[in-house]
């Protein structure tokens, strides 16, 4: 599998797993009345966020070379 190929399902995966996340919590939050743990949303968004932006600072650092 070319790196690039491997990067574009990657990004797709990330984007999937954050509306995923999103829609469990909103679902969750609609049926008990309780919401999902702050930490746990701003460690969620947070890994994803930097997975993303890392990607695209290593795919303009190859662009560079």
């Amino acid at each position: 599998m070319k790196q690039g190929t491997f990067m574009k399902i990657l990004i797709i995966l990330c984007i999937a797993a954050v509306i995923l996340y999103t829609i469990t919590a909103i679902v969750f939050q609609y049926k008990t009345g309780s919401e999902l743990s702050m930490q746990l949303t701003i460690g969620w968004f947070g890994f994803f966020g930097v997975e993303l932006i890392n990607m695209v600072y290593l795919k303009k650092e190859k662009m560079k070379n």
